[in-house]
């Protein structure tokens, strides 16, 4: 807990409020006795009789302390000075997996291990053992010997062995609920910085299951899910300060502007496809003298919602046979 809450004051409350000050290792443990006194009995180093300096952290520091100083470093690293932080060269240290149901209105979010009560996507971390393991029963035919070496993790980190990664996380996440690999698609991948470990990313996916599931299994609405994101952490009624539901999906935040675009986008091609669509029945009936004025409308409709090729392709064929249809189909009178 103590993890995510340096990481939400020191990077995203301060994201929102700049004028407020970074604080450091030791400001905020002294701060966090400060509100919570019951912290001290967990403070070595606020313990401690003289000022000597930290020789050896892992020895000289408790575990709540450690937290503190990687959730302060993570902090640092993604600067909340920046709109948007300096990720160039950070290795992929975890993946991270949105899973949601066939008709992508819900998805499944499990309860935080490390934060209890904050929702979670599905994720795991990154080692030389979990990468030898998949890379092994992806490759089993080959009975090819694989030797751990220093580069090892770099060379075995491919997207195949992302992917891997990923639908093994998702069957362990959701084991007993009925989902199987071969029912699962990924409609969406990126990458986004990480809480985990300083200076890392996480291979972020969107998986859609193709077959309905009960409701137990794809609880939450995908729009809540995103609308939770928004806004500021903390807010004051009556005098009184009180946390906001972006709290709650803590977890999600570093992935938030990357679910939203992508529900964005879902949105406008279900846009333009309802127009084409509803405007069928029109271009049946619409004389092959304004069927130029209709393409007009329609290219000026995709420029606006930014569909990107493959998609208007799809639409373009669509609309070309319905255009098609208008021309072919003989009138009333047999001409």
């Amino acid at each position: 807990m103590v993890h995510a809450v340096v990481l939400l004051y020191n990077y995203y409350h301060i994201k929102q409020h700049r004028q407020l000050k970074f604080e450091g290792f030791e400001s905020f443990s002294k701060l966090a006795v400060v509100l919570k006194p019951t912290l001290l009995a967990h403070m070595k180093l606020l313990q401690r009789s003289n000022d000597s300096e930290l020789d050896d952290p892992d020895k000289q520091l408790s575990v709540t302390e450690k937290k503190i100083m990687d959730a302060c470093d993570i902090s640092n690293s993604l600067d909340a000075s920046k709109d948007i932080p300096s990720t160039e060269g950070w290795p992929i240290s975890k993946v991270a997996v949105l899973l949601i149901d066939s008709r992508k209105e819900n998805c499944f979010l499990k309860h935080s291990s490390m934060t209890e009560g904050f929702f979670s996507l599905i994720e795991k971390d990154l080692d030389v053992s979990s990468c030898i393991s998949e890379v092994m029963s992806e490759g089993k035919q080959k009975r090819k010997k694989i030797k751990v070496t220093r580069n090892f993790f770099e060379d075995a980190v491919d997207e195949d062995t992302l992917q891997q990664v990923a639908f093994s996380a998702v069957k362990e996440a959701a084991d007993g609920k009925g989902i199987n690999q071969n029912e699962l698609i990924i409609i969406r991948s990126d990458v986004a910085y990480s809480l985990s470990k300083e200076k890392t990313m996480a291979r972020f996916y969107i998986m859609q299951c193709k077959e309905s599931k009960s409701d137990d299994v794809f609880e939450i609405p995908i729009r809540d899910a995103i609308d939770s994101l928004q806004g500021p952490l903390v807010t004051k009624s009556s005098g009184k300060w009180t946390v906001t539901q972006v709290v709650d999906y803590f977890h999600l935040l570093p992935y938030a502007g990357i679910m939203s675009d992508w529900l964005s986008r879902s949105l406008k091609l279900y846009q333009v496809v309802c127009l084409l669509c509803g405007s069928a029945f029109k271009i049946n009936h619409m004389r092959p003298s304004k069927l130029s004025y209709w393409h007009e409308i329609q290219n000026t409709t995709w420029q606006a919602f930014n569909i990107d090729s493959s998609k208007l392709l799809l639409l373009v064929m669509y609309d070309q046979y319905l255009t098609a249809c208008a021309i072919l189909k003989p009138s009333k009178s047999g001409e």
